[in-house]
C-alpha cells in the first residue's frame, strides 16, 4: 500500500530528486537550440529519462532543445550498426555553474526517435 502524501517525506535542500539510476556513460552529444547554433560534448552520465553533461556556455533551465544523443554499438540490437542515435527533444531541467567557463546540464529527455546508424 502506498504511504499517504502527509507521510511521505520531501527531499530537502540539496538531497538528490532525480529519478531513475544513472549510468557513467560517455555519449558524444549534438544540441540544436530554436536559433540553430550547435553544441557539442559528451555526457558525463545517462539515464531512462535524460542525461548530465557540461557546456561552456550558460543556458537556461526550461529551454528546450533537439538534440542526437550517440550511444555505443554495445546497445545497438543489430549486430551490423556501429552505433545507435537517440534524436531527442529535450528540456533543460537544471544549470550549475561549475567554473567561470564551465556549466553542468542536467537535461530531462521529452520524446526521442531511435535512428540505427
Amino acid at each position: 500500500m502506498a504511504a499517504h502524501p502527509r507521510e511521505m517525506s520531501l527531499p530537502s535542500i540539496g538531497q538528490d530528486r532525480r529519478q531513475g539510476k544513472r549510468m557513467p556513460l560517455h555519449c558524444a552529444v549534438q544540441f540544436f537550440r530554436q536559433n540553430r547554433m550547435l553544441l557539442s560534448t559528451t555526457t558525463d552520465n545517462v539515464s531512462k529519462r535524460g542525461f548530465y553533461c557540461r557546456v561552456s556556455e550558460h543556458l537556461t533551465p526550461g529551454e528546450e532543445f533537439e538534440c542526437f544523443l550517440r550511444l555505443p554499438a554495445a546497445f545497438a540490437s543489430s549486430s551490423s550498426a556501429t552505433a545507435l542515435v537517440l534524436a531527442c527533444r529535450c528540456r533543460l531541467a537544471r544549470v550549475e555553474a561549475l567554473s567561470a567557463d564551465c556549466y553542468g546540464l542536467g537535461c530531462q529527455i521529452e520524446d526521442y526517435l531511435i535512428i540505427p546508424e
